[in-house]
């Protein structure tokens, strides 16, 4: 009898500690070393990890407070992104399917690395602007939309 109440027990407390939030939504997967990058007007290399291995980077960033989107081009079966008709270049994981496996994104004045499951590069250029920059990049995992990464770069 006490084997069966222990199993029991055992079993039910693997149920409720691995059941989702009541709201449906997981919490967070994706566990980020930093959600806050500074640099100078110099520029650089900014290394962030996670501790989850599935997450993807989000199909909008923030550049300076502009959303950009990413569409899909059906001719030349291409992903870019897009804002008032700038584009910048986006390295996908395959094709049209993978859209959402963003591995590269060069931007006007930065370069976003997936290098592995757990590491992701900001290469910043020189800014001459005269103001500051900032950079929004959104990752997900599953449901959790929580996770995100901002890139702030001081002004010359």
């Amino acid at each position: 009898m006490m084997k069966h109440t222990f199993f029991i027990l055992t079993a039910m407390l693997c149920l409720f500690s691995c059941q989702e939030s009541v709201d449906g939504k997981q919490g967070d997967t994706i566990k980020l070393s930093t959600n806050k990058l500074f640099s100078s007007a110099e520029g650089g290399e900014f290394e962030v990890t996670t501790q989850g291995k599935y997450w993807q980077i989000e199909r909008t960033v923030s550049i300076d407070s502009k959303s950009y989107w990413m569409e899909f081009d059906s001719i030349g079966n291409n992903c870019h992104w897009l804002y008032n008709e700038i584009e910048f270049s986006i390295e996908t994981k395959g094709d049209r399917d993978y859209c959402h496996h963003i591995l590269k994104i060069e931007g006007p004045w930065f370069t976003v690395y997936k290098v592995t499951e757990q590491k992701i590069i900001f290469s910043i250029q020189p800014n001459d602007t005269g103001k500051v920059r900032t950079l929004r990049l959104d990752l997900w995992d599953g449901n959790f939309y929580g996770a995100y990464i901002i890139l702030t770069q001081s002004a010359n």
